[in-house]
C-alpha cells in the first residue's frame, strides 16, 4: 500500500486514466427528450423499458403522478400495493426521472433493510452506465460512468474541452453517486442508521443536501405488530429522514409500502393529513355475493377451487381450472374487476387477470391474500373486547388537567409496579360508583437508564432498588393534588411486590412510614393460582383479593391479576364520566395507552372449578396497566369496587354430637 493508500495496480490503472479524456456529446435526439421529461409515465417505459416491459395499469399511472406531485410541491405520497405490482421500481424510476430532468438534485432512498437501500443505488448506476437509451440522451450526465464505475477512476476523468475533472464520483461503500459537473447526487440511507447530516460535496465545493426522500417498505414484521415499535420507527423517520433537507427546502417524501397489521407505520403515513395515499388492492371489486360463503357465486368459486386442486395433484398444469372458467366466466366474473390487467401468467395459460387474481387468492389462502395483495390485513385473533392504544388515548376527561381531582372522587389511591429497570405509577380518584379518573402517572428511573444494571451483585441490586423506592415515595407525596382548590392525600399506596418483595417490605415497614399515608405490599396471582382460603387469609377477604402474609414479604395483599385486569381494561370502554368508567387528564398519552393495551384478552370462560382468563401480552413493557390494575385492588380494598364484596371464607360449623356411654353390667 501507498501513503495514499492505494496499491500499485490501482496507479497504474491511475495513471492509464489520467490520459482519458471525456467528449462533451449533446444529446442524440433533444426533442424527445423533452417531449419525454413532460410526460414522466412515457419517460419511465421508454428510457426504462427492461425496467417496465409491461403496460402500464391505472394503479402504476397513479403512483407516478402522485410521485410526481409530491416532488414538485414538496409534498408527501403513499403507496400501498400488490407485491409484485412493482411500486418500489415505478418510484425508483420517478426519482431517476427527477434528477435526470432537473426536477430535484439529490434523491436519496431509505429503506428498513441497508442491503435493500444499496440495491436500489446499483440499480441508479446500472442505469447511468449501461442504459443505452439514457446514454444516448443524457450524455453530459452519464458520460463518466459509461467510461468507468471504478471509485478511482473515475474521479481523474477530464473534459477534453476545458481539461477539467468531470467531477463526478461513485462512492458506494458511503451510499453516494456523484453526477458531473455538479449536476446532482443520488444516496442511500438506512432508517435504522445514522442519518443525521447526509451530505454531497460537489467539485464546486457546494455542500448537497437531499430534496426528494424515497421510503421503501420502512417496517419489518415484528415492528408493524408492536405499538411501541411503529411509534419508535414513525418517530425515527419524523424526526431523522424528515429533517434531511436544507434550511431553503422543503423535502419531497414518497413511501412505498405493504400494510402489515392494524395502524403500522405503512398505515400512518396512509392517513397522515400531509401525504397523498394510494391504496390499491389486486382485487377491486369481488364477484357478486362473494362475502357470503354460502352464495352461489361462492359456491360456484369453491368449485372451481376444487377442479384446479384435483387438476393440479393430475398434473394438468391448470388445464381443468381454465376449462372450468371457460364454461362459467360469465357467473364467475359477475361483479369481479381487478387492478392491473396485464397481472398474469401467461405462458401458463392464464385467461385473463381475474382469474390469476382468484388464482392467487386460493393459494395463498385469504388471510396472506388479503395483507400482501389488498392491503387489508384480517384480524388474525378475536378478543373479548376491542380495546386499542387510540380509544384508551381518547378517554380524556376534558377541562381537567394533571394532579387535579374531580370533586367526586372520593378514594384517592396509589399503584406502583416495581421492576429492574424502573419504577412506574399511577394516582386514581375514585368514586362511589367505581368510576376513575387518572389523576398523574409517571415512570421513576436513574435518569432514562435503568435502575438495576446487568450483572450487578444481588446485595447491591437490593440497594438500588431500596432507595430507588425512597427517591420515590418522596416525589408522590410532594406532588400537588388538588381538589376544589384543597391539597389531598391518598389514602392508600400498594407497592408491587412480585420482585425483590424482601426489599419492598422493608422499605414498607421502614421510610415508608413517614410519607403520611399507607403503604402496603401487594402480590397479583393468575386465576389459576389465587386460591383465598381461611388458612391464608388474614381477616375477612375482599372483592378478589385478600391479605395474607409469607415469611419473606411479610403481610401483603394478595389479588387475582385476571379479574381486576380485565375489570380496569373494561373500564377505558366508557364515555368519560360514565359510571364505572376511567378516564385520563388532558395531554398527550401514546406510551400510557401502548402499555395499557399490551395484554388483550382472548377469551373468558366459565368452569366447574371457576372463571378462566386467556391473554395474549404483545412484545414490549406493560408495567403501567400493571400499575391501573393495582390501583383497582386498592379501591375494592378501600371499599369501591365493583360488587358487594364476598364472604369471609368460613370453617366448616361443627356441630356437638351427643355420646351416649353405656356401662358393661355383668351377667
Amino acid at each position: 500500500m501507498t501513503a495514499y493508500g492505494f496499491n500499485k495496480a490501482d496507479q497504474r490503472h491511475a495513471a492509464r486514466t489520467l490520459g482519458r479524456v471525456l467528449e462533451r456529446r449533446k444529446p442524440d435526439n433533444m426533442a424527445r427528450r423533452r417531449r419525454y421529461e413532460k410526460n414522466p409515465e412515457a419517460w419511465l417505459r421508454f428510457y426504462l423499458a427492461a425496467t417496465f416491459p409491461l403496460p402500464f395499469g391505472d394503479v402504476h399511472k397513479r403512483i407516478v403522478e402522485a410521485a410526481v406531485r409530491a416532488i414538485r410541491t414538496g409534498a408527501g405520497m403513499c403507496v400501498a400495493a400488490p407485491r409484485g405490482t412493482g411500486k418500489s421500481s415505478v418510484l425508483w424510476g420517478v426519482a431517476l426521472w427527477a434528477i435526470l430532468s432537473g426536477a430535484c438534485r439529490f434523491p436519496v432512498v431509505a429503506a428498513w433493510a441497508h442491503g435493500a437501500a444499496r440495491r436500489m443505488l446499483r440499480r441508479w448506476l446500472s442505469a447511468l452506465a449501461d442504459n443505452a437509451r439514457v446514454l444516448a440522451d443524457y450524455p453530459g450526465d452519464t458520460a463518466p460512468f459509461k467510461e468507468t464505475t471504478h471509485p478511482v477512476r473515475i474521479r481523474l476523468l477530464r473534459w477534453k474541452d476545458s481539461g477539467e475533472l468531470a467531477g463526478a464520483d461513485v462512492r458506494i461503500m458511503d451510499g453516494v453517486l456523484v453526477l458531473p459537473d455538479g449536476r446532482g447526487a443520488l444516496g442511500t440511507a438506512s432508517i435504522g442508521g445514522n442519518t443525521r447530516g447526509l451530505f454531497a460535496t460537489m467539485p464546486t465545493g457546494e455542500t448537497l443536501r437531499p430534496d426528494v426522500l424515497f421510503l421503501d417498505d420502512p417496517q419489518s414484521k415484528a415492528v408493524a405488530e408492536s405499538p411501541a415499535g411503529v411509534r419508535q420507527t414513525v418517530g425515527k423517520i419524523e424526526s431523522d429522514l424528515f429533517n434531511l433537507a436544507g434550511p431553503d427546502t422543503r423535502l419531497s417524501v414518497m413511501v412505498a409500502c405493504t400494510v402489515i397489521a392494524e395502524n403500522d407505520v405503512a398505515e400512518h403515513f396512509l392517513k397522515h393529513p400531509d401525504f397523498e395515499p394510494v391504496r390499491v388492492g389486486q382485487v377491486l371489486t369481488w364477484p357478486a355475493g362473494f362475502e357470503d360463503k354460502s352464495s352461489d357465486a361462492r359456491k360456484l368459486w369453491e368449485a372451481w377451487n376444487i377442479e384446479r386442486v384435483e387438476g393440479m395433484a393430475d398434473h394438468d398444469g391448470g388445464k381443468r381450472a381454465r376449462t372450468f372458467y371457460a364454461a362459467n366466466k360469465e357467473a364467475l366474473t359477475a361483479g369481479l374487476s381487478v387492478s392491473w390487467a396485464h397481472r398474469l401468467d401467461r405462458k401458463r395459460g392464464d385467461p385473463d387477470a381475474s382469474f390469476a387474481a382468484m388464482w392467487d387468492f386460493y393459494r395463498l389462502g385469504e388471510a396472506a391474500f388479503m395483507a400482501e395483495r389488498q392491503n387489508a390485513p384480517m384480524q388474525t385473533e378475536t378478543t373479548v373486547y376491542n380495546l386499542t392504544p387510540e380509544l384508551v388515548a381518547s378517554r380524556v376527561h376534558t377541562g381537567r388537567r394533571r394532579c387535579d381531582v374531580p370533586s367526586e372522587a372520593r378514594l384517592l389511591v396509589m399503584a406502583t409496579d416495581l421492576n429492574f429497570y424502573g419504577l412506574h405509577s399511577v394516582i386514581v380518584g375514585f368514586g362511589n360508583d367505581g368510576t376513575g379518573w387518572i389523576v398523574a402517572y409517571g415512570r421513576h428511573d436513574n435518569a432514562g437508564r435503568e435502575i438495576v444494571p446487568k450483572d450487578l451483585p444481588e446485595p447491591e441490586a437490593k440497594r438500588r432498588v431500596f432507595e430507588a423506592l425512597v427517591r420515590h415515595g418522596q416525589e408522590l407525596s410532594t406532588l400537588p393534588l388538588l381538589r376544589n382548590g384543597q391539597t389531598m392525600r391518598p389514602g392508600l399506596w400498594i407497592v408491587d411486590a412480585g420482585f425483590m418483595p424482601d426489599v419492598v417490605r422493608r422499605y414498607a415497614e421502614g421510610p415508608a412510614r413517614t410519607l403520611g399515608m399507607p403503604v402496603m405490599p401487594a402480590r397479583g396471582f393468575n386465576f389459576d393460582r389465587y386460591r383465598p382460603s381461611p388458612k391464608n387469609c388474614i381477616g375477612s377477604p375482599r372483592e378478589m383479593c385478600h391479605l395474607t402474609e409469607s415469611p419473606v414479604a411479610g403481610r401483603f395483599v394478595a389479588f387475582n391479576a385476571c379479574y381486576w385486569r380485565e375489570v380496569s381494561q373494561r373500564a377505558w370502554l366508557a364515555t368519560p364520566n360514565a359510571p364505572g368508567s376511567l378516564s385520563l387528564f388532558e395531554g398527550k398519552h401514546a406510551e400510557f395507552s401502548e402499555q395499557v393495551t399490551r395484554e388483550r384478552l382472548l377469551e373468558k370462560l366459565h368452569g366447574e372449578f371457576g372463571t378462566v382468563w386467556r391473554w395474549r401480552t404483545a412484545p414490549g413493557w406493560h408495567d403501567f396497566s400493571d400499575a391501573v390494575t393495582m390501583a383497582y385492588v386498592a379501591a375494592a380494598w378501600g371499599g369501591i369496587g365493583t360488587a358487594a364484596g364476598i364472604p369471609a371464607p368460613t370453617r366448616r360449623r361443627y356441630v356437638e354430637r351427643r355420646r351416649c356411654n353405656i356401662t358393661h353390667i355383668p351377667l
